[in-house]
């Protein structure tokens, strides 16, 4: 599934989030969290309320296309 960056955007901030920042700190490297966290801080000041949730809805759209295909080829494989 190939994801647009706002779309990347919204997994990073709906997990650390959901997570917690200590329990990211503890299981993330260092290093790609010192990368990543400027970009994401930046696309976050330029996305509009809207964009996110536009964003949100095209990522659970896709991942249910893909959760729904998944299961379908499974179910006819049994």
């Amino acid at each position: 599934m190939k994801l647009t960056k706002q779309e990347q955007a919204v997994v990073i901030g709906t997990f650390i989030t959901m997570l917690g920042q200590d329990l990211v700190n503890e299981h993330i490297d260092k290093s790609k969290l010192e990368s990543a966290i400027p970009i994401f801080n930046e696309m976050e000041d330029n996305t509009t309320p809207k964009q996110k949730r536009e964003s949100m809805i095209s990522l659970l759209e896709k991942t249910m296309d893909i959760f729904l295909k998944e299961n379908h080829s499974n179910s006819n494989q049994s």
